[in-house]
């Protein structure tokens, strides 16, 4: 496709066929797909046939538990092992080595916060759960690592309360966590999911 660009277009109107044909021949309606990608398909129900016309075979890579799409275009998909553990948690839309960067930090939050999600019988547990990680969280309770923000840089966001302005940084001690704006996490991140399990 490097030597010859016409065959992108060949090869992109070939997945889109191959795709539609999984469709249909698996009676998948829009409201049963979660999401879409360039060589695969998310759906909400289970298929029965994996082969489409011209030997072209769709696998099985994953089965989740739930889903979260945020206003970042970061997608997260998870699942829960038979202890109610959390056994995969997918992020889509940042490299692996930004993702890498979160996995002792508000990924962390994240999971505990599904397995409460997952173990809690009642609203009124979940939301007193919430109610801790909440406080935890804007009182800057956590490590550092949890208020890196979870998007595309992956920075900290320092406050300038002179300049009333914000200033992103790589990396950053615990001792200067005070000097943190750490509302992206909570907004974009914690509030959505929380949001959503309670609705």
């Amino acid at each position: 496709m490097e030597k010859d660009s016409s065959l992108i277009t060949v090869v992109e109107t070939g997945l889109l066929t191959a795709l539609n044909q999984f469709l249909t021949i698996n009676s998948i309606s829009n409201i049963d797909i979660l999401t879409v990608k360039r060589d695969s398909v998310f759906v909400l129900k289970k298929v029965n046939c994996l082969q489409v016309k011209g030997d072209i075979t769709f696998k099985l890579a994953n089965k989740y538990s739930g889903f979260f799409g945020f206003d970042n275009y970061i997608e997260m998909y998870y699942s829960f092992d038979l202890s109610g553990h959390i056994d995969k948690l997918i992020v889509k839309g940042l490299s692996n080595n930004k993702i890498n960067s979160h996995d002792c930090g508000i990924l962390n939050l994240v999971k505990y916060l599904l397995e409460e999600m997952q173990s809690k019988g009642s609203t009124t547990s979940l939301i007193s759960v919430f109610d801790i990680i909440k406080k935890s969280y804007l009182n800057s309770s956590y490590p550092i690592e949890y208020y890196r923000e979870l998007n595309r840089k992956s920075y900290f966001r320092l406050k300038d309360m002179m300049l009333e302005k914000s200033f992103l940084i790589k990396d950053l001690s615990e001792d200067n966590k005070d000097k943190l704006d750490i509302t992206y996490n909570y907004k974009h991140v914690l509030l959505p999911i929380m949001s959503s399990i309670l609705s």
